[in-house]
């Protein structure tokens, strides 16, 4: 790996096509990871027009920190 990296995301609110073919840019390219990130159940994880809240944003936070630390091995 080198010193830079890309981490290709899509939320939670995408449908197919797209979160068919992302996943294949991880096996393809060099320094490119692809992370998507999941569902949660519960109104509390929805905000307004059906975007993720404010809840939901800070557990995608906590996914994506945790994605950056395996792919860079940062501490």
């Amino acid at each position: 790996m080198g010193w830079l990296w890309i981490i290709v995301t899509i939320g939670p609110m995408a449908f197919q096509p797209i979160t068919e073919w992302l996943p294949e840019l991880e096996t393809s390219e060099k320094d490119v990871f692809y992370l998507k990130f999941e569902r949660k159940q519960g109104n509390e994880y929805v905000g307004g027009h059906w975007h993720p809240s404010v809840k939901m944003n800070k557990a995608m936070a906590v996914v994506l920190a945790a994605r950056i630390k395996t792919i860079t091995g940062w501490k």
